[in-house]
């Protein structure tokens, strides 16, 4: 069979279709013609032997709606290992018959016993639908595996026609996403099941798909509802492996689409969902934001997605009730401090503009009930100094910009805490007042090069001086410094304050969003990591250690 494009032009001559010919089965009378049909104990003869002829039986029951020949057939193929056989699946574009079945008229029609069947596809149901989408997954990875490929190198032409139809397959499934997730009532009896392995098989076909695609220099759109179903299946799907489904969604949602602004994309991918959805999106996220135990190396990636979402739309996510140290919002900023405070400064360098870019996207909304925690109980201004400092001594001025307003969203929030008097507003100078005096000092010390460098840098000064301003902040008045080693508690370990006592640590003026560890020389200190606690006894507190151990 040469391309799934002739699949549609032989749909008017399905009357006169006739099965493939075999050299397995019985003769069989179907419909007044009499032909030689497999049976049960034949396919395992015809997958073995006749393989390039499967896609053909697929078509020809699928017209015929033969459904229970073309079920033992799924079920014949799903346990075939054989790499030769899978090759020949190829050439005769088993992918592209099956994605070309996938996305008829009619297909995923309620089978539901409440719900009547579509009188004029009585044969479509969910659950075949979902079986033959398992099917496609199914083919695509043993198709690859069976032919050696790489990420670079799909060459194949059935990849090439099913990856140019990959809209028309995400919109067609995009379209049916109630039977993504589990069912109330599993009605029939496989539905839930169907759901989490459809769920599943999605998890990896997209990526797929999108791989190929970019191999081909094709990009992948929002428009192209990809997206759309990467975020719904991944928001259900509990299983713990990882599918690279979130990597592969952020990426799509970098590619530039005239067809589709990223406002739009929300108001589609979560607007036109249930009223749930928004909020299991945000429980799901916040609950990986907040998990100390989440790879360091993923949460670029997870934060870049979660502001994706919530940065062109905040409106969806501003009334959102969280507890406690489980918010989105305060969780991007918790995630964003983990990642300072046990990587590298090399590592910390190239994550800070992500940082502070997803930072300013989901913060701008005046609104958003969680704004108010930030400086405060997260220590906000911790990431601003650091991306500051990191923009004047690397001459960034896009980095500048980008922190310059977030400095402004910082500031706003000042403003209007410090006039409550609170505990929050105290935390706030307090927390400002421990880098404020440090971060100028930086500021002015680096040598620009150029014009350029040396406006940015006053650029910098003037805007630093503007928010100690706000709060009452003078410079050489009360200074405060972060340089020397941290100030051991004078007290039980059991009563040591929860933060980190390395002082340049963006946890120092904060209780960390992760748990500590104590330094067991002298138990009076406490850190985030090993990161820290090296750097704290490179600045002295190793000469500090051994007497107060001895005490």
């Amino acid at each position: 069979m040469s391309c799934p494009w002739e699949l549609r032009r032989l749909k008017s001559l399905d009357s006169d279709l006739l099965p493939p010919a075999t050299s397995f089965g019985r003769l069989t009378n179907f419909n007044g013609l009499t032909a030689v049909i497999p049976t049960f104990q034949d396919w395992s003869q015809i997958i073995y032997h006749e393989p390039e002829r499967v896609p053909l039986w697929i078509y020809y029951f699928h017209r015929k709606c033969m459904t229970a020949e073309i079920y033992t057939l799924i079920r014949a193929m799903i346990g075939t290992p054989n790499r030769m056989e899978w090759r020949e699946h190829a050439k005769g574009h088993l992918p592209c018959v099956l994605m070309n079945l996938i996305c008829e008229e009619g297909m995923f029609a309620d089978d539901v016993k409440e719900v009547p069947f579509r009188a004029e596809f009585p044969y479509k149901g969910v659950l075949y639908s979902i079986d033959l989408v398992l099917l496609f997954t199914d083919s695509l990875t043993k198709i690859i595996a069976a032919s050696g490929l790489t990420a670079s190198g799909f060459r194949l032409p059935c990849f090439k026609d099913v990856a140019r139809r990959m809209t028309e397959y995400c919109t067609t499934i995009w379209n049916h996403r109630q039977y993504i997730q589990a069912p109330i009532y599993s009605n029939p009896p496989n539905r839930a099941e169907a759901t989490s392995s459809m769920r599943i098989s999605l998890l990896t076909t997209i990526p797929t798909l999108v791989k190929i695609r970019t191999d081909m220099g094709l990009p992948t759109t929002r428009s192209s509802h990809a997206a759309h179903l990467l975020l719904y299946c991944w928001i259900y799907d509990n299983s713990p492996a990882d599918f690279g489904a979130l990597p592969c969604f952020e990426f799509i949602l970098r590619e530039s689409d005239p067809e589709m602004s990223g406002e739009t994309f929300v108001t589609q991918a979560i607007g036109s969902c249930p009223e749930g959805y928004a909020t299991d999106i945000a429980a799901k996220f916040s609950s990986l934001l907040w998990d100390e135990n989440h790879k360091n190396d993923n949460i670029g990636t997870l934060i870049s997605a979660c502001s994706g979402i919530v940065g062109p739309k905040t409106d969806l996510f501003s009334e959102l009730n969280f507890q406690p140290r489980t918010g989105l919002i305060t969780g991007i900023v918790a995630a964003c401090q983990r990642y300072m405070c046990t990587s590298s400064p090399a590592t910390v360098r190239t994550f800070l503009p992500i940082a502070v870019t997803v930072l300013v996207a989901v913060l701008k909304d005046k609104n958003i009930s969680e704004r108010k925690q930030l400086p405060g109980a997260m220590n906000l201004v911790a990431i601003v100094s650091h991306a500051l400092t990191a923009a004047v001594r690397d001459n960034n001025r896009a980095l500048y910009r980008t922190t310059e307003t977030l400095l402004g969203v910082q500031t706003q929030i000042v403003t209007a805490t410090l006039s409550q008097k609170s505990r929050r507003g105290t935390a706030i100078i307090q927390n400002s007042a421990r880098v404020w005096h440090d971060t100028l000092a930086k500021l002015r010390s680096t040598k620009p090069k150029g014009v350029a460098h040396t406006a940015l840098q006053r650029e910098a000064v003037t805007t630093w001086i503007r928010y100690g301003s706000v709060l009452g902040l003078k410079e050489g008045v009360d200074v405060q410094t972060l340089s020397g080693p941290s100030i051991p508690h004078d007290g039980p370990w059991f009563g040591m304050e929860q933060r980190c006592f390395y002082k340049p640590c963006v946890c120092s003026g904060c209780h960390p969003p992760h748990h500590m560890r104590i330094c067991k020389g002298c138990w009076r200190v406490l850190y985030c990591s090993k990161l820290c606690q090296a750097s704290d006894w490179a600045a002295g507190h190793r000469k500090l250690c051994q007497p107060l151990n001895r005490k």
